[in-house]
């Protein structure tokens, strides 16, 4: 499942993290974003992380913050992936999930502030997991 690589799954809810683990066999820490310190127990430890899908249900005003902290979890050279939906203002679906506002600029500034080279940022059409029409924003970005 992990292809050769020593991956550390990471989600903020206990329930899917347990869902997670059945899938993959392998543990998952349950922690919000904000909780990850990369600063001292992640410490460049990670040539790259991928988060899919899920750094979109950060608080607008947390975000900065967890970049900052990815940036100090990556290695040199360590490669960020994410993907957010595009909008400008954040936002509840109908299921009560909350989504922070992400525009290509944004999303760019956001990067370059944390620290991190933005290397892409791809948008293309596509569905939501409520199977609603979205705009996602892909970002490719990499540590110095």
């Amino acid at each position: 499942m992990t292809h050769g690589f020593d991956v550390t799954l990471v989600d903020g809810s206990a329930e899917l993290a347990k869902i997670a683990k059945e899938r993959t066999g392998q543990n998952v820490l349950v922690m919000d974003f904000a909780d990850l310190d990369f600063e001292a127990e992640f410490s460049e430890e990670f040539e790259g992380i991928w988060a899919a899908a899920s750094l979109l249900h950060v608080p607008s005003d947390q975000l900065p913050g967890v970049l900052q902290s990815v940036e100090r979890g990556l290695q040199r050279n360590g490669v960020f992936v994410a993907s957010f939906k595009e909008s400008d203002h954040d936002w509840v679906d109908d299921l009560g999930r909350y989504f922070c506002a992400m525009t290509e600029s944004h999303l760019d500034e956001l990067v370059i502030n944390s620290g991190l080279e933005l290397v892409s940022i791809e948008k293309g059409e596509g569905q939501g997991s409520d199977g609603k029409p979205t705009v996602w924003l892909w970002v490719v970005a990499r540590k110095n």
